[in-house]
């Protein structure tokens, strides 16, 4: 089941209706039930994988604390038995892309619907959540959950099961353990964040999506990879901030509060200010468990390229990921001496207008088909743009910009609007108007595969 699937509302309700009944004890068991329920609707088969990592984390967890003098051994196991199952998985569908590909080169049909469609959805989401989890409670940050009920209410909520946020133990754990029952408060923001999150998806991710798809389905030319790039740039923050959304607005109908991910990221002014706002969870979860593991502070080039590789290839096994987070990777490294050679990049103008091009250019690496397709940019030709791939670069840009200027002016209003003022209940009893209309409009088939829903 996704977010977008026309049935995901009934069922949403339904979890809430029979949530408000039930005591916590209940509510941590709707928990599991309707979790287990919504990552197994498409194949039931996902949720012993699912529940497989689970426990091995909950009694590895148990045994790190029960057994200090062999913690260091329990520890091994969660890491190499979570990152195992996730790298393999991960190899497997490397491997079956390359051999589709080599079979496509030579003309024997390969189902497209099978090959790069091994890794389970959110895998890497819910097997680093759990893997955290294990870390933190051998650094001490946590107790290991003794409640089997808990553990596993605390692995498979469904709001961020798929997707995220990846949520430390000491955050989600304390609301599962006695999940409460939601104020009128958590009701309306949770259709603030339900209704922004299905426009961001339906009405810009959605619409923007074929688009850039075509730009980058062409032969690499200058003026279709900026526009294609552009285009992406405003797809991906409206299709993983608008997963976000609902994941939040999700769990906050229910009286639990997720992290935020997102804070405006193409509003940053260096690399370190882009991490800290874009994929938040994830940055706080390499900085705590992957940059430390690689010698921290002691080696910070060494971490800072090594974590950043992890990143990139943490989105699959591609050239195009780990060139990805390297190129992110080398901007953290060599920022702190640039900007201690130049000054003017601390200005926030002057920092936005450095790292915008690098992050674009980055973007444009993440979602090309292949290096080769990149590096084709080289050859003779290569600027030259044929009138029908003009035609389709101009529709690109028009519609990133229209979709992105929509985009900024609801994030700027959302966050200007005081709360206590009278008028605000009318005014945003006709912005949930206007948004179902546009959820509506443009939801009718259910809406594209959320782009993170493969990592």
């Amino acid at each position: 089941m996704s977010f977008v699937d026309p049935g995901y509302p009934l069922f949403l309700l339904g979890v809430l209706a029979v949530w408000t009944m039930l005591q916590p004890a209940g509510r941590r068991l709707m928990i599991v039930a309707s979790g287990l329920m919504f990552y197994g609707w498409v194949d039931p088969r996902l949720v012993l994988l699912l529940v497989a990592s689970a426990f091995l984390d909950f009694f590895v967890a148990q045994r790190i604390e029960d057994d200090p003098d062999r913690a260091r051994a329990w520890t091994l196991l969660s890491v190499f038995g979570n990152l195992g199952v996730l790298g393999g998985f991960k190899a497997a569908d490397f491997f079956v892309r390359e051999i589709g590909g080599a079979a496509s080169a030579i003309g024997l049909g390969v189902d497209p619907v099978v090959v790069g469609a091994l890794v389970p959805p959110g895998l890497s989401f819910y097997t680093l959540q759990t893997l955290g989890y294990t870390l933190d409670v051998r650094a001490g940050r946590v107790r290991a959950e003794r409640d089997a009920n808990t553990f596993l209410a605390f692995v498979a909520f469904f709001p961020q099961l798929i997707v995220g946020p990846i949520e430390r133990a000491a955050d989600l754990l304390p609301q599962v353990r006695a999940p409460r029952a939601p104020t009128r408060e958590d009701l309306v923001a949770g259709m603030d964040l339900l209704l922004w999150g299905a426009v961001q998806k339906l009405a810009v991710a959605d619409v923007l999506a074929p688009w850039v798809d075509r730009c980058f389905s062409q032969p690499a030319t200058a003026l279709t990879l900026a526009a294609g790039t552009l285009g992406f740039m405003v797809q991906l923050l409206a299709d993983f901030r608008g997963y976000t959304h609902l994941a939040r607005g999700s769990a906050r109908l229910l009286g639990i509060r997720l992290t935020p991910n997102f804070d405006r990221p193409y509003l940053a002014r260096s690399p370190s200010d882009f991490w800290q706002r874009w994929h938040a969870t994830l940055t706080r979860w390499m900085m705590d468990h992957g940059f430390a593991a690689m010698g921290g502070l002691r080696r910070p080039v060494l971490a800072t390229l090594g974590t950043m590789a992890l990143v990139g290839l943490w989105h699959g096994l591609a050239g195009t990921f780990l060139a990805f987070g390297l190129l992110h990777g080398v901007a953290l490294v060599v920022w702190r001496p640039l900007r201690a050679r130049w000054p003017a990049l601390d200005r926030p103008l002057v920092g936005w207008l450095a790292w915008t091009p690098v992050l674009l250019l980055s973007l444009a690496v993440f979602r090309a088909p292949d290096l080769p397709w990149f590096a084709s940019l080289t050859m003779p030709g290569a600027w030259d743009t044929p009138p029908d791939l003009r035609a389709l670069a101009s529709a690109t840009l028009a519609l990133a910009a229209a979709a992105g200027g929509a985009m900024a002016l609801g994030t700027a209003l959302a966050q200007r609007l005081p709360p206590a003022a009278p008028w605000v209940a009318p005014l945003r009893l006709v912005a949930w108007t206007l948004a179902l209309l546009a959820v509506l409009t443009f939801g009718g088939g259910g809406g594209e595969a959320f782009v993170y829903w493969r990592f």
